[in-house]
């Protein structure tokens, strides 16, 4: 559960897009210098979309991390156990 919100699902995209004039000048880049461009969107578990945001980074300035935890229990209530090697 992500603020209360019950976050189910999430998708992430990240492409290539021009900088268009507005954003060339919120960024300080010339106009048509390649960026990064980040997309999520994320539904909580009725399928309710809950948060959708899009993201423009200069692409000389870019660092990306991603780190999740997944805490649903799962059917029944009881939380995935971790898979012991077998010897």
């Amino acid at each position: 559960m992500v603020d209360g919100l019950g976050l189910r699902r999430a998708e992430d995209i990240v492409e290539t897009a021009l900088a268009d004039p507005v954003t060339a000048n919120l960024l300080g880049v010339e106009t048509g210098l390649p960026l990064l461009l980040a997309r999520r969107t994320a539904w909580d578990a009725d399928a309710n979309l809950v948060e959708w945001t899009e993201s423009r980074f200069r692409g000389d300035r870019f660092r990306y991390m991603s780190r999740q935890q997944l805490d649903w229990s799962g059917p029944g209530g009881n939380a995935a156990q971790p898979v012991e090697k077998a010897s």
